[in-house]
Parts: C-alpha cells; sequence; structure tokens
C-alpha cells in the first residue's frame, strides 16, 4: 500500500469524455475516503476540471486538449517536478500512458493491455462483466484487497438476478 504522509498526492488520468469522467466518480470518491490527507490531482479535457474540483472530488486540475501536444505539455510542466505517491489511469491510451510515463511515482495503477507494462507498475484486469464505473473502481483492487471481492460478489448478485428473472 502507498505511504500516506500529508503532503502525498495522487493523479488521476481521465482524459476520455465528460460521460467516461462522471463514470470515474465512485473511484473518485474512495480515493477522497481513503486518503483524505493527500492532494487529489486530475488530468482531463478542457472545461472538466472546475466542475470536479467544485463537487469536491479533486484538489487541483490540469485539462488538455485532445490531439494538441502543447496542452499536453504545458500540463506536463505543471507536475513534471512533483513526487506522487498514486496514480490512476483509467483511460487506456497510448497518449495517456506516454504522459504517465514521464511522471515520478511509486505505484502507476493502471488496466492491463498488452503493450503497457513498461509504462505502468500495476495492472489490473478490467472485468467486462462490470459496469463502467465500477470497472474504474476496480484500479483501487491492488490497494485493497476488500475490493476485489466486493465487486466479485455484485457480480454474483447481478447473475442471480438475471437468471432468476
Amino acid at each position: 500500500m502507498a505511504k500516506e504522509t500529508s503532503r502525498s498526492r495522487i493523479l488521476i488520468v481521465q482524459t476520455a469524455f465528460l460521460g467516461d469522467l462522471l463514470l470515474a466518480t465512485p473511484m473518485l470518491k474512495a480515493i477522497r475516503k481513503k486518503y483524505p490527507q493527500s492532494q487529489i490531482y486530475l488530468l482531463c479535457r478542457k472545461g472538466l476540471g472546475s466542475f470536479m474540483q467544485q463537487l469536491g472530488l479533486v484538489d487541483v486540475f490540469l485539462e488538455i486538449q485532445k490531439k494538441d501536444s502543447k496542452s499536453y505539455h504545458s500540463a506536463f510542466m505543471q507536475i513534471a517536478d512533483l513526487d506522487f505517491s498514486l496514480i490512476f489511469c483509467p483511460h487506456e491510451s497510448l497518449t495517456s500512458a506516454l504522459f504517465v510515463r514521464k511522471l515520478k511515482a511509486e505505484k502507476k495503477i493502471a488496466f492491463r493491455k498488452w503493450w503497457n507494462f513498461i509504462f505502468f507498475n500495476t495492472l489490473v484486469v478490467r472485468d467486462l462483466e462490470l459496469p463502467e464505473a465500477l470497472r474504474q473502481f476496480s484500479l483501487l483492487g491492488p490497494l485493497d484487497p476488500s475490493i476485489g471481492s466486493d465487486l466479485q460478489s455484485f457480480k454474483q448478485e447481478q447473475n442471480e438476478f438475471v437468471h432468476r428473472h
């Protein structure tokens, strides 16, 4: 488990569309609850960060324009010298992986892809039987073993419900 200090920083990289960012809400709430002293950073699309900050889900946001390398470079320069305890990357793009690769972090957590083991040191199987919000939430599994069993229980209950009706 990542060490928790009053100055620890956590980054979430979710540069997909608004809907995907909203589906990250359960994960963001769980991170806030599990690491209340940490500063939570969010890298997202332009125009979405202040909304997430106003909801109290993140402390600092960095916004990028898709397909604009200057905006990625600008965001990177704002945090390049920071040490993060955790980086979560629910967004499964090469651009996001390349962004994360250059940052310093104790743990870099993402969904397992055939190519991304060189960018992240903790990989999670993306369970397609779960709703997207719970898939993103599952990225917390390596830090809290109860999450995996809770998600398995959810899947079992969901399957039982479908088979009964």
